[in-house]
């Protein structure tokens, strides 16, 4: 095993652990790696780029199929944290030329298997609009900061989990302005790079936060992101890049993890407001089944009796999902 899948591996076991019941505001993990377009995806720019974490997870790199077979691209490559100290060369391919209108294409990732005829191809679909995206997408708006904690599979955790209002596709930040001057993705990637692993400093010009949705979580702790200072104050870059990669510009917010003592009030609180649930819930008839879900993570779990499952589960469920066995068959919209 590389050293990224144990990170990556490490990281999704502890956000396994901080989201079950007993730890205060389980969160979603900050792994940085995203892929977009979506599957089913349409009115996709004609120039865009392919974001795709193939090469992870004994995939292959991730090729693009149109209707008259595989599409020449070139494969870039840009250093993105995925923790502490660590990063990788996330992989982006850039197309040699613009993709046709109205068309539908693939992304198509080969998952290694032994023996390798039952290898997993896994395709994601989406479909392109009537032209290029050439104009900069608005600049994200920081609409919330909300500060949370837990005892993770590491130690005490604490986050800030930061709330946007983005009108585009990729959120990406930075500390100490480490990236630069930026004006498009392409000044994002590696010259003559390739899918390796990346050391990181506090200086070290890499994308310290990556993300395809409205939140983000920053912090210390299990699958959390923070630069390499001793420091819980930090002043952060943010901005927003389209499919094509055209970039918005810069915002700057500054950032403060909640101390020690906040903390604990935090999980004290938390703690209080499950033992409020609970004393309720068992006023109320019990259910044969259920699903238990955090009210701060995306992630639902399967649970007899509404109770939680093991956690012998959740780790087998995530190193599975991340060690190459997302045994899936090629799905279409």
């Amino acid at each position: 095993m590389t050293m990224t899948r144990e990170i990556l591996v490490a990281g999704a076991l502890g956000c396994a652990i901080c989201a079950l019941p007993g730890t205060a505001r389980a969160l979603s993990c900050a792994d940085n790696l995203v892929q977009v377009p979506v599957n089913g995806e349409r009115d996709v720019p004609t120039n865009t780029l392919i974001w795709a974490h193939g090469r992870f997870g004994g995939a292959s790199a991730a090729r693009l199929i149109g209707p008259e077979g595989e599409v020449a691209v070139d494969e870039r490559f840009m250093p993105v944290a995925i923790a502490p100290g660590a990063g990788t060369n996330f992989p982006v391919l850039v197309p040699r030329a613009e993709l046709a209108p109205n068309t539908r294409y693939a992304i198509e990732i080969v998952y290694d298997h032994e023996p390798p005829s039952e290898d997993v191809t896994e395709q994601t679909w989406f479909t392109t609009g009537t032209g290029p995206a050439t104009s900069a997408p608005p600049l994200p708006e920081l609409v919330s900061i909300e500060p949370g904690a837990a005892d993770g599979f590491s130690g005490r955790m604490r986050w800030l989990e930061l709330g946007f209002g983005l009108q585009s596709r990729l959120l990406i930040a930075d500390t100490a302005s480490a990236l630069g001057s930026v004006s498009s993705a392409e000044d994002l990637f590696v010259a003559d790079g390739a899918f390796e692993s990346v050391e990181l400093t506090p200086t070290t010009r890499a994308v310290r936060w990556m993300s395809a949705s409205d939140v983000l979580a920053v912090g210390r702790g299990d699958c959390l992101i923070w630069p390499e200072v001793d420091e819980d104050q930090q002043t952060a870059r943010f901005g927003a890049l389209d499919l094509a990669g055209n970039f918005s510009g810069w915002i700057t917010a500054d950032l403060e993890l909640p101390s020690s003592a906040e903390a604990d009030e935090i999980i004290a609180a938390y703690d209080a407001e499950q033992q409020a649930q609970a004393e309720e819930a068992a006023h109320r008839p019990a259910r044969e089944s259920g699903w238990f879900e955090n009210h701060n993570t995306g992630c639902s779990i399967g649970a007899s009796g509404g109770a939680a499952p093991p956690l012998a589960a959740w780790t087998a469920a995530i190193a599975t999902l991340l060690i190459g066995a997302r045994r899936r068959r090629a799905h279409r919209p």
